[in-house]
């Protein structure tokens, strides 16, 4: 490794290309001498590999604003204002950054009840059921199943559940910002912000 930072110093380079091979390194004793042989040493190169390795450092993962969708269904007796449509709202912005689809059992203005879509088939899964308090009107998670039986769950970036519903409820407080925002700017918005593809109708 030294060797190769050596190399990099003597001329000035970014880059270096290598051919990897093997050889007997029995006769001089170890690998490094034998890129000694082959690269001749100067003591007035002085070099920081960290200069160099610097270069290549990793960018930060971006944090998209679709990251706390993971949170909106968390656990029993969790409680929702807005009755059983906002309900059925955060259920499916849940779905679609966790990467999974679900179906309803039943789905109805006082009752929810919704399994991941692969439990038919394997009687075990994510499950969720909700209903209607009378008296003030919210909606609670009575159970749920927090543990995915389906094998290879995938947050994509195109979602046939990512509808008009969501990119409204969403994009509405931007749009009474700007409301000469085009569908072309709420495309592009939604790619950057929430690492989804919509259609341009659907925007």
């Amino acid at each position: 490794m030294k060797m190769m930072f050596r190399v990099l110093a003597r001329y000035s380079s970014d880059f270096v290309d290598m051919d990897v091979c093997s050889f007997d390194i029995s006769a001089s004793g170890s690998a490094e001498s034998v890129l000694s042989n082959n690269v001749s040493e100067d003591s007035s190169i002085s070099f920081d590999e960290n200069d160099y390795l610097g270069c290549y450092k990793p960018e930060e993962a971006k944090r998209y604003c679709s990251k706390r969708w993971e949170n909106y269904i968390k656990s029993k007796d969790q409680k929702f204002q807005g009755d059983v449509k906002e309900f059925r709202l955060k259920l499916r912005m849940y779905a679609i950054e966790m990467g999974f689809e679900y179906q309803y059992v039943r789905n109805t203005k006082k009752r929810v009840v919704a399994y991941c879509s692969k439990r038919e088939f394997e009687h075990r899964g994510w499950c969720v059921k909700a209903s209607l308090l009378e008296y003030n009107r919210f909606f609670v998670i009575t159970d749920l199943v927090d543990e995915y039986s389906c094998h290879g769950v995938v947050r994509l970036q195109t979602n046939k559940m990512m509808g008009s519903k969501i990119i409204k409820s969403i994009m509405l407080d931007k749009v009474r910002e700007n409301p000469n925002k085009k569908a072309i700017d709420i495309y592009h918005e939604i790619k950057s912000d929430y690492r989804m593809e919509v259609s341009y109708c659907t925007a």
